[in-house]
């Protein structure tokens, strides 16, 4: 009987053990953390921003400190047109969402001299189409590649910093370090070109992680790894000395906090995967708050159950009446609508150039998918090969390349130019096999 007791005894106490356990976390003494990577300006949580946002405000002064908490096209378009002075525009978290007005305001923005420094795990796609789309024709943006490690060796190869400085971070969870997603650049994306990207840092001595765009009369500066502004990585000397030299890169005497256009990294890949883009980016005008709501898992089941709750409404409301049936309009491709729609704002602008070299890299495009042939190479050898693959004649073929190349060297095109660009190239869609 009384052995019988000490089980029960030791049954209870390993029970209260174990709820020990649950409740405090590791049972040491130790305060339990959310380790969700959130970057919140007001989050104290190993992976908020909390620490990166306060030493950001106190470098620029309450004055010149701005908390974007409305629409890029509202806040940077209103704000900026009044002030002369140069300006920073500062984006950190997990994933972004910009509409296109606000993918248009930022891209005026920086286009006016101004700068942008976006520091991200993912980076969207339709905010690329504009600052890579014609430099290095054997690479197509895919986001940013990534390795899995435990911890990451960053360095910066500004000529002021010693290359020979590496800042080790790591990324630990409940107190211990994991295996994390390192994000970082495809090195293949730089390329000998004046509008091409500058690389500005590296990781383990060979991955690009903070790299500088020229846009315009400004630059666009995409870091790849954002736990580096974390306060997990903050409270120590040596990574603050870090991201104190990624920020001197900033210029300007103003900077514009983005608070609002955060979202969770999975949300933001799904939208800035490359063949999404024309599903997700339709027209330049139909998108509005609807599109935010629906990129947000909580508010958008919130408003599918409006939506469920307004439709049940209607449905015992009608009782036995017979609804209208509406007729249902068959599906288009809209794709080629939102390609008009580029072409028709790049021909207004009077930009025949861009307008070309666009018209070229769709055709890269069409070559490349409907006969696998990739145009590293634009030479005798791939006019050969494609002429044979599209029994299209090699002359048509060259006339294309050639002119493009003209196109390519020069500051700048008339429209007749651009005329006779698209005839031979329609010429080729026409007789292609």
């Amino acid at each position: 009987m009384e052995q019988k007791n000490l089980i029960f005894i030791g049954g209870g106490l390993i029970l209260l053990l174990l709820l020990f356990f649950v409740f405090t976390g590791d049972g040491c003494g130790k305060k339990r953390f959310s380790w969700r990577e959130t970057y919140e300006a007001d989050s104290r949580e190993p992976y908020g921003a909390f620490v990166f946002y306060e030493l950001l405000k106190d470098a620029y002064g309450e004055e010149n400190f701005v908390i974007v908490e409305d629409s890029l096209s509202k806040v940077l378009t209103a704000e900026v047109s009044d002030d002369a002075r140069k300006s920073n525009y500062v984006f950190l978290g997990p994933g972004m969402y910009f509409d296109s007005l606000g993918t248009q305001a930022l891209l005026s923005f920086v286009e006016q001299g101004n700068n942008a420094f976006l520091s991200s795990k993912t980076v969207p796609y339709d905010l690329m189409f504009y600052l890579y789309y014609d430099e290095c024709y054997e690479t197509y943006w895919e986001d940013y590649a990534l390795i899995q490690d435990t911890s990451a060796q960053f360095n910066l190869v500004h000529p002021a910093f010693n290359p020979a400085d590496t800042f080790t971070f790591f990324y630990q969870k409940s107190f211990k370090a994991v295996v994390y997603n390192w994000n970082y650049i495809d090195p293949n994306v730089f390329c000998e070109s004046e509008n091409s990207f500058t690389e500005l840092g590296k990781m383990n001595d060979f991955y690009p992680n903070f790299a500088r765009v020229p846009y315009g009369e400004g630059y666009f500066y995409l870091h790849t790894t954002p736990p580096a502004f974390s306060n997990f990585s903050l409270q120590k000397k040596e990574n603050l000395a870090y991201a104190e030299r990624v920020l001197s890169h900033l210029d300007g005497e103003r900077v514009y906090y983005d608070r609002k256009h955060a979202v969770a990294e999975g949300v933001s890949r799904r939208r800035n995967e490359r063949e999404n883009f024309f599903e997700h980016n339709r027209s330049f005008e139909n998108e509005g708050e609807l599109s935010y709501i629906l990129a947000q898992p909580p508010l958008r089941w919130a408003w599918y159950l409006t939506l469920g709750l307004a439709l049940l409404y209607l449905i015992f409301r009608a009782k036995r009446q017979q609804r209208i049936i509406p007729v249902t309009e068959e599906n288009r491709n809209t794709s080629l609508e939102f390609v008009g729609t580029i072409g028709q704002l790049y021909f207004q602008q009077e930009n025949h150039k861009k307008l070309a070299e666009q018209k070229f890299r769709l055709w890269l495009n069409f070559v490349k998918e409907k006969y696998r042939l990739a145009g590293k190479e634009l030479n005798e050898e791939f006019e050969k090969k494609l002429a044979g693959k599209s029994d299209v004649p090699q002359s048509i073929i060259h006339d294309i390349l050639q002119k493009h190349r003209v196109i390519k060297g020069a500051t700048g095109i008339h429209a007749h130019t651009l005329t006779d660009f698209h005839l031979v190239m329609e010429e080729f869609y026409r007789r292609a096999k």
